[in-house]
Order: structure tokens, then sequence, then C-alpha cells
């Protein structure tokens, strides 16, 4: 029996097929690394049918189209597996779970939306408590999302209180070099900008920058996140010159990894703006809310908020110019004292 399964899986590798499985595996690797272009070929090669490897590959291909800013199609992608769930029955309760948490997370991005996100979770983490629960690590997924929306809602004292008890179950569960618990303790530093306990908040964001760095090098959307959150902590706390390097990187990384017209390179670009508004650079300012403003058009979002900032740098550089016509005239022309004849 043993050689036959031998022969089996050497003709398998040596035929350059996968399993289901293997391919799954992949495509969740390629995921994790940020390549989503790639995960996206593997997760629709294999979401074909209602196997189990097919159901998390449709399940992480509509992941994979909200990583790509790709939001209708992803919102698209979830409510279509969760009627297909309900239609026939087919996946686990975990599953379907699964699926609700991530619904409610792509609901995140309108605050007009957040209520529906608001009872989707809520829907989860009901369905999750039925006998037998889910793992500690599972329902701490859960309780991250309702973090999120809590501090989308202003609710920032309870968005902490849960952050802080996912990240003791994602430690003890996970390991402290998860992925998971850097985003956790990112979004607790997040929480801590607002509140304006940048010492605090720089800690916090320094030891997800450094878990994700270990993990996936300087390149990843996830590093862009982190190095974006510690420009901003330097800027307004006044350590400006420490904030530049990386704002640069953050934008390094976001272009190397979801490209030029990403919604979260218009942020990074927008804010570094800022920065260059703040330093008197204005011009440099111009330039990357122009280059702000294309990344965000080009991927559908709401641009009017660029617009306005543009126009006021404009505004400004116009005065700027005017202002220094002036002087120049004054130096040509000095006035003389003595009457006119």
């Amino acid at each position: 029996m043993r050689r036959k399964i031998w022969v089996l899986l050497m003709t398998s590798f040596a035929s350059g097929q996968q399993t289901p499985e293997a391919r799954l595996l992949e495509g969740n690797r390629l995921l994790e690394e940020g390549e989503y272009a790639r995960a996206e070929t593997v997760y629709r090669a294999l979401s074909g049918n209602t196997s189990h490897a097919a159901l998390t590959a449709k399940s992480n291909l509509c992941v994979v189209l909200q990583r790509q800013a790709r939001y209708d199609e992803a919102s698209g992608c979830t409510r279509e597996l969760l009627a297909e769930l309900t239609a026939t029955g087919i996946g686990t309760r975990r599953f379907r779970v699964n699926i609700l948490n991530n619904y409610a997370a792509q609901l995140l991005r309108h605050q007009d939306t957040l209520p529906e996100a608001e009872a989707t979770i809520l829907e989860a983490i009901a369905i999750s408590a039925v006998p037998p629960s889910l793992s500690r690590a599972e329902t701490a997924a859960l309780r991250y999302t309702l973090a999120l929306i809590r501090a989308r809602q202003g609710r920032t004292g309870e968005a902490a209180e849960q952050f802080r008890e996912v990240l003791k179950i994602q430690r003890e569960e996970l390991g402290p070099e998860h992925s998971g618990v850097a985003a956790t303790l990112n979004n607790l530093g997040q929480i801590e900008i607002r509140r304006g306990n940048y010492i605090k908040a720089e800690t916090l964001v320094r030891e997800a920058l450094d878990i994700w760095t270990r993990r996936s090098g300087r390149f990843h959307p996830h590093i862009a996140v982190a190095c974006n959150n510690l420009a901003q902590i330097y800027r307004l706390s006044g350590r400006r010159a420490e904030a530049e390097p990386f704002f640069r990187q953050a934008i390094q990384a976001l272009e190397r990894t979801t490209g030029p017209y990403h919604p979260d390179l218009a942020i990074v670009l927008s804010n570094f703006a800022g920065y260059m508004i703040d330093i008197g650079r204005l011009g440099t300012a111009l330039a990357l809310y122009q280059r702000a403003l294309e990344a965000q058009s080009r991927s559908g979002g709401n641009t009017a908020d660029l617009q306005r900032k543009i126009a006021g740098v404009t505004a400004h550089l116009r005065r700027q110019t005017a202002d220094l016509l002036v002087n120049a005239q004054a130096a040509d022309y000095p006035g003389q004292s003595g009457s006119v004849h």
C-alpha cells in the first residue's frame, strides 16, 4: 500500500499537477505576500464547484478583490457567496461565520454602510456562540472586526478595549509574530494618534512595523500602512525631519505592490503633501496632490476633497507669485523723497 501511494504522489509531482488543496495553499501564500493579481488567478481557477477548496477559494477571491480596491466586485462576490450558501445549504457554520466577517469588513468603507456592517458582524458573533463554539482565535477575528466598526463609529474607548482583548488572545493562540498581532497593534496605535498620545502610538505602530517587516520584508501593503502612520505621528508631534523617510517608504511599498492607482496610495500621497505644506514646499505639495488625485480617480474613489486641496494650494501659489512680482517692482522703482514737478 505504501508503495502505491508513493508512486501516485511521484506521478502527480512529475506531471506538474497539484491537488486543489495544494493550489489553494499556493494562492494563500501569494495573498499573504501581497501578490494579489497572481492570487486572483489561482482562486478563480479553483472556484468552479462546491468542494471545500473551491468554497474557500471563492471566499479568498472576495478578499483579493477588496485588497485590489475593486470594492464593488468584492462586495458582489461576497453577497453571491452568501446567497449560494443560503440557497444550497453547503458550507459549514464556521465557513458562513467567516464569510459574514469578511462582508462586515468590506462594509467599513462608507459611513452610510456602518449600520449594515454592525448588524452583519453581530449576526456572525451570534452564530459563532451556538455550541460547539469556535476557537478562541476565530472568535477574536470577529471581535477584531467589531472593534474596527466601533472605531469608525467614533466609539474609540470601546474599540480600544476590544482591540486589547483581541491582542491578548492573538498572542496566546497565534504567537507574537503573527500578522494579525501586528494589525491589532497598528489599530491601537491609530486610536492613540486620534487621542494625541503620540509616544504611546509610536511604540504600538513601531512594534507592528517590526513584525510585518520580519514577515514580509520592506515592500508590502502592510508595511505601507505602518510607515504612513509613523510618518503622521512624527508630523503631528513636531518631529518633522523623521516623517519624510517613512512617507517615502510607504509610497514605494504601495507602488511596488498595488500599483500607481490605488486609493491607499492616494491617502499616503495626500498626507505627504500636507507634510510638504507644513515645511513650506508648496510646489512639491501640489505635485503630490495631483498624483493622489489621479490615483483616486483611476480607482473610482471620491475626488472632491483632493480637488479642494489642489485649488487651495494653487491659489496660495498664485498669491505668492503675485507678491514676488510686487516686491520685484518695488525694488526696481524705489520711492523718492521731495516733490515731483
